[in-house]
C-alpha cells in the first residue's frame, strides 16, 4: 500500500528520514478493524517521529508510518473518524492515564497510508453535520484579545509562554499541551502566585471528550481553519514547510 513513513530517527535532519513509497498492508488483529483512510492531518508529532523523539518509555521501532489521526471508511462502507489514543485492553478509566497509553505512529503504524488497523472502539462513526475535512478555531492569528480570558491552551511552549501567562485572567487556568518551540520556559513563579494561575498538563483527551468535542463543533458552527489540502503524495512538501515554520492552519492529506 502507499504510505508516508520514517525509515529511522534523525534528530538533526528529520527530512532525511522521510520516505514516500510503499509499505506492507496492515495486519488486523482480533478486535481491530481496517480503516480505508480518506483524510489525515499533519501534526508536529510527525516531525518528532522523524527525529526519533517520543514520550514513550520505549524507543520507536522503525520503519514507522507517520500520522496520528484521520478519517475514512470501514470495509462495510461506514464513515468513521479515528480516536488516536490506545492502551490496555482492560483499562476502563481515563484513557490518557493508562500507563500503557500511546497513539498512532509510536507503538503501532500511523494513518498516512491507504489504510490503517485500529482498535474497534477507536473507529468512531462520523456524526452527521461534520465533515472529515475540519479543524477548529477560536481567534485569528495575531488578533488582539478583548480581555484576559479564563483559560488558555498553549501547544507552542517556550516561545509563547510569557504571552500565555499574560493572557489568562486572575484565578484562571493555563493548559499546556505541546512543546513546538521548546520545553523549558521561565516558570514566572511570582506572576503565577500573585495571579493565582493554575497550570495543568494534558495529553490528547478521552474518547468521551472527543465525542463531546465533535458535538460542540457541530452545535456551535465552528468554522474550519484549513491551511491547505494536499494529496498524500505531496506529504514531503507539507512536512518541509512545517519543519521550516511556514505553516498556517491545519494541513490535511487526502487519498
Amino acid at each position: 500500500m502507499f504510505a508516508v513513513y520514517a525509515v529511522k530517527g534523525n534528530i538533526e535532519n528529520p527530512l532525511a528520514s522521510l520516505v514516500v513509497g510503499e509499505r506492507p498492508d496492515p495486519t488486523v488483529p482480533e478486535g481491530w478493524v481496517r480503516v480505508n483512510v480518506s483524510h489525515a492531518s499533519l501534526n508536529r508529532h510527525d516531525v518528532f517521529t522523524l527525529r526519533g523523539i517520543t514520550g514513550q518509555a520505549t524507543p520507536i521501532v522503525f520503519p514507522m508510518i507517520l500520522g496520528n489521526d484521520g478519517a475514512g471508511t470501514l470495509d462495510d462502507g461506514t464513515d468513521v473518524v479515528i480516536y488516536p489514543v490506545m492502551g490496555s485492553v482492560d483499562w476502563k478509566d481515563d484513557e490518557t492515564l493508562d500507563p500503557e497509553w500511546h497513539i498512532f505512529s509510536e507503538r503501532v503504524q500511523g494513518t498516512f497510508a491507504d489504510c490503517v488497523a485500529v482498535p474497534r472502539r477507536n473507529a468512531i462513526p462520523l456524526p452527521q453535520g461534520i465533515s472529515p475535512l475540519h479543524a477548529s478555531r477560536t481567534f485569528d492569528s495575531g488578533e488582539k484579545l478583548p480581555h484576559r480570558v479564563e483559560a488558555v491552551i498553549d501547544n507552542i511552549g517556550q516561545a509563547t509562554w510569557p504571552h500565555t501567562l499574560q493572557s489568562v485572567r486572575r484565578g484562571g487556568t493555563v493548559v499546556t499541551a505541546g512543546i513546538t518551540t521548546g520545553n523549558d520556559p521561565s516558570a514566572s513563579l511570582l506572576n503565577m502566585i500573585v495571579e493565582q494561575i493554575t497550570v495543568a498538563g494534558t495529553i490528547m483527551g478521552t474518547l468521551e471528550e472527543m465525542n463531546n468535542l465533535m458535538k460542540f463543533v457541530i452545535s456551535s458552527g465552528i468554522k474550519p481553519e484549513i491551511g491547505q489540502v494536499l494529496p498524500l503524495e505531496r506529504a514531503e512538501e507539507a512536512i518541509r514547510a512545517m519543519v521550516g515554520g511556514q505553516t498556517h492552519g491545519k494541513t490535511v492529506f487526502t487519498r
